[in-house]
């Protein structure tokens, strides 16, 4: 006990409770485990972008000579990725049945084989949809060009390289700021979590950064922001 209790006692145990209530403990426990989970889904999410901007990064600069990517957008990504997105999935409360779930105990990864899935498969969907509009999306939307010699700019006025990439850019942004309503949840076998959208309204900071995302994004992109060739 933190007010009853000797400072022998106190110095042996791993928990002090400090207003000498036994209830404290339900609720240490029940944070304690939402905070591990939370920090579960900010990894989740984290390795997702990383992956699969890398994949796309590396592609398009091998083979097309240029990354479709410039640095104002990678810091843009990179924002997304890590103070924002820690926020929003950092700030999840603890459902009711936290203290149900399996214990943690010290020998668990952090990374768990459902958690590995859902990383694959996502950045094996995002990789999919990238180098199909990387490579077939001037096709696509009627914005032919030499992938490999045009440059960004012709003067003052972009070619149909920098469109195409500014597109890339934005449905790269679109997918992963989706895919945060997936890492919401981590399934196991034990404890299956199919709705993403189960307590939302619960979690106002993850409504209010997405809220914020989703309008910086389109604004960057309706104010051509994203179009300058900063490289």
């Amino acid at each position: 006990m933190g007010i009853s209790g000797c400072s022998v006692a106190k110095d042996q145990a791993n928990i002090i409770i400090l207003n000498d209530d036994f209830a404290s403990v339900k609720y240490a426990a029940k944070w304690g485990r939402n905070i591990f989970d939370n920090c579960r889904k900010f990894v989740q999410f984290q390795l997702t972008v990383n992956v699969s901007c890398i994949f796309i990064v590396i592609l398009s600069g091998t083979t097309l000579g240029k990354s479709p990517f410039s640095v104002f957008q990678l810091l843009w990504i990179n924002l997304v990725m890590d103070v924002l997105a820690a926020i929003a999935l950092a700030t999840e409360a603890p459902h009711p049945t936290e203290l149900r779930k399996e214990r943690i105990k010290q020998k668990d990864r952090i990374i768990t084989p459902f958690m590995k899935r859902t990383i694959l498969s996502q950045v094996a969907y995002q990789a999919f949809v990238m180098v199909i509009l990387l490579y077939l999306g001037p096709i696509f939307f009627g914005i032919e060009y030499d992938m490999i010699s045009e440059k960004l700019m012709d003067g003052v006025d972009p070619t149909n390289r920098l469109v195409h990439y500014t597109f890339l850019f934005h449905t790269f942004v679109l997918m992963n700021l989706f895919n945060m309503f997936n890492c919401r949840k981590l399934s196991s076998p034990a404890d299956p979590e199919l709705n993403v959208f189960e307590r939302l309204h619960h979690n106002w900071w993850f409504l209010l950064i997405l809220f914020v995302e989703f309008n910086i994004q389109f604004a960057m992109v309706g104010g051509h922001k994203v179009l300058d060739p900063i490289v």
